[in-house]
Protein backbone atom coordinates (compact mmCIF):
# COMPACT_ATOMS: atom_id res chain seq x y z
CA UNK A 1 0.00 0.00 0.00
CA UNK A 2 0.94 2.86 -0.99
CA UNK A 3 1.95 5.76 2.40
CA UNK A 4 1.72 9.43 2.08
CA UNK A 5 3.56 11.95 3.82
CA UNK A 6 2.32 12.53 7.28
CA UNK A 7 0.43 15.78 7.83
CA UNK A 8 -0.56 17.48 11.02
CA UNK A 9 -3.63 15.95 12.60
CA UNK A 10 -6.32 18.14 13.95
CA UNK A 11 -8.21 17.67 17.66
CA UNK A 12 -10.33 15.84 18.09
CA UNK A 13 -7.95 12.49 16.32
CA UNK A 14 -8.55 9.11 17.05
CA UNK A 15 -6.12 6.44 17.55
CA UNK A 16 -6.30 2.58 16.43
CA UNK A 17 -3.88 0.35 17.87
CA UNK A 18 -3.69 -2.88 16.77
CA UNK A 19 -2.37 -6.23 18.28
CA UNK A 20 0.45 -8.56 16.70
CA UNK A 21 -2.02 -10.63 14.93
CA UNK A 22 -3.25 -7.73 13.12
CA UNK A 23 -0.67 -6.42 10.08
CA UNK A 24 -1.19 -2.77 9.58
CA UNK A 25 -1.35 -3.10 6.09
CA UNK A 26 -4.08 -5.21 6.83
CA UNK A 27 -6.08 -2.94 9.00
CA UNK A 28 -5.50 -0.01 6.36
CA UNK A 29 -7.27 -2.46 3.45
CA UNK A 30 -10.32 -2.23 6.01
CA UNK A 31 -10.25 1.37 6.34
CA UNK A 32 -10.26 1.71 3.19
CA UNK A 33 -13.25 -0.42 3.06
CA UNK A 34 -14.90 1.82 5.70
CA UNK A 35 -13.87 4.73 3.63
CA UNK A 36 -16.24 3.08 0.63
CA UNK A 37 -19.08 1.94 2.33
CA UNK A 38 -19.14 5.94 4.19
CA UNK A 39 -19.92 6.81 0.71
CA UNK A 40 -23.47 4.96 0.97
CA UNK A 41 -23.77 7.68 3.93
CA UNK A 42 -22.13 11.17 2.79
CA UNK A 43 -21.90 12.79 -0.78
CA UNK A 44 -18.68 11.89 -2.63
CA UNK A 45 -17.32 14.80 -3.15
CA UNK A 46 -17.79 16.03 0.97
CA UNK A 47 -16.38 12.38 1.56
CA UNK A 48 -13.91 13.13 -0.70
CA UNK A 49 -12.70 16.55 1.21
CA UNK A 50 -13.92 14.91 4.54
CA UNK A 51 -11.75 12.15 5.30
CA UNK A 52 -8.42 12.52 6.52
CA UNK A 53 -5.88 9.90 8.44
CA UNK A 54 -2.60 8.96 9.06
CA UNK A 55 -0.95 5.60 9.12
CA UNK A 56 2.18 5.87 11.75
CA UNK A 57 4.34 2.50 10.69
CA UNK A 58 6.80 2.86 13.95
CA UNK A 59 3.46 2.68 16.20
CA UNK A 60 1.57 0.34 14.55
CA UNK A 61 -1.35 2.91 14.55
CA UNK A 62 -3.98 4.53 12.64
CA UNK A 63 -5.50 8.12 13.52
CA UNK A 64 -8.16 8.94 11.97
CA UNK A 65 -9.16 13.51 11.81
CA UNK A 66 -12.65 13.35 13.93
CA UNK A 67 -12.97 17.14 13.08
CA UNK A 68 -14.64 16.80 9.58
CA UNK A 69 -18.75 15.84 8.99
CA UNK A 70 -17.38 12.23 8.10
CA UNK A 71 -14.83 11.94 11.04
CA UNK A 72 -17.04 10.64 13.70
CA UNK A 73 -19.35 8.52 11.57
CA UNK A 74 -15.71 7.18 10.10
CA UNK A 75 -14.77 6.17 13.34
CA UNK A 76 -17.62 4.00 14.31
CA UNK A 77 -17.41 2.64 10.24
CA UNK A 78 -14.19 1.60 11.21
CA UNK A 79 -14.22 0.05 14.56
CA UNK A 80 -17.56 -1.99 13.63
CA UNK A 81 -15.64 -3.35 10.52
CA UNK A 82 -12.46 -3.72 12.43
CA UNK A 83 -14.28 -5.41 15.08
CA UNK A 84 -16.52 -7.74 12.37
CA UNK A 85 -12.84 -8.54 10.37
CA UNK A 86 -10.52 -9.23 13.17
CA UNK A 87 -12.60 -9.77 16.50
CA UNK A 88 -12.67 -8.26 19.95
CA UNK A 89 -9.69 -7.62 21.99
CA UNK A 90 -7.29 -6.67 18.90
CA UNK A 91 -7.23 -3.53 18.92
CA UNK A 92 -7.87 -0.50 20.70
CA UNK A 93 -9.47 2.88 19.74
CA UNK A 94 -8.95 6.01 21.78
CA UNK A 95 -9.56 9.66 21.58
CA UNK A 96 -6.95 11.54 21.74
CA UNK A 97 -6.19 14.27 24.02
CA UNK A 98 -5.29 17.80 22.37
CA UNK A 99 -1.73 17.75 23.73
CA UNK A 100 -1.20 14.22 22.38
CA UNK A 101 -2.21 15.27 18.95
CA UNK A 102 0.06 18.23 19.19
CA UNK A 103 2.79 16.41 20.22
CA UNK A 104 2.41 14.07 17.04
CA UNK A 105 2.74 16.99 14.86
Amino acid sequence: MQTTKPQPMPCPAYRFTFGPQVPLEDAHAVLFFAIDAMGLVFDPDQLGHGVRYRVDQSAGAIDIDGSTDAGPALVCAFKALLAWHFGDGVFTAEKLAAAAVAAQN
